[in-house]
């Protein structure tokens, strides 16, 4: 079992799953070493926020602790918490990380 699952959820703090925001593997792997290099905290806030191209922003930052009504997504040692308002937007996402310089879901015809 990893080291994610001694995490305990303090009061007001719900657990989610990949039915929330579904961590790939990638993505995991570069949570956990920015978290061993930078440690500003065992967690990945994912949020939104008004703005950007299509009305919002999405914006992460690591934390230290998280708060009364967030829901915590615990994927291989790797943590990410979510505003409850935020949940209503990220439901069904998946968070991904390439090094790549463009890439693109669209296959050429």
């Amino acid at each position: 079992m990893s080291n994610a699952a001694a995490v305990n959820l303090p009061e007001g703090v719900r657990e989610g799953d990949e039915r929330l925001v579904k961590l790939s593997g990638s993505a995991i792997r570069k949570i956990v070493a920015l978290r061993e290099r930078e440690p500003k905290g065992d967690f990945l806030r994912i949020g939104v926020s008004g703005g950007g191209c299509n009305g919002l922003s999405y914006k992460m930052k690591f934390v230290g602790s998280s708060k009364r009504g967030d829901i915590l997504v615990r994927a291989d040692g790797a943590n990410a918490i979510v505003d409850s308002k935020s949940a209503l937007y990220l439901k069904g996402s998946e968070l991904d990380y390439s090094c790549l310089l463009y890439t693109s879901d669209a296959a050429d015809e």
